[in-house]
């Protein structure tokens, strides 16, 4: 069985700018996310959605996949729901799967 683990990391935030690539310690917060996700048995593939270069940067260093998300997602009123309903179109997965 396959687990996939959908991190979403958009750019914009009016209540902690920057918060993703922010530091906890020695390591941002998308970092984290994807730490742990990587050490989780079950999770067989980790996708980072983000409209953010700094976060793609962040994921693509770490070796996971990513999915550029488009400005239209990524709106303070965008349904997280719409973001990983398109990463999913974009990696070829039926969501009702």
């Amino acid at each position: 069985m396959n687990c996939i683990a959908i991190i979403p990391a958009r750019a914009g935030s009016k209540g902690l700018p920057g918060k993703n690539v922010a530091l906890i310690g020695s390591k941002s917060l998308v970092q984290l996310a994807i730490e742990t996700a990587l050490s989780v048995p079950e999770i067989t593939r980790v996708v980072v959605t983000s409209d953010d270069v700094s976060v793609q940067k962040i994921a693509r260093d770490l070796g996971v996949e990513i999915v550029v998300r488009p400005e239209e997602l990524a709106q303070d009123n965008t349904p997280i729901e719409s973001a990983i309903l398109h990463a999913l179109a974009e990696l070829n997965l039926d969501p009702t799967s």
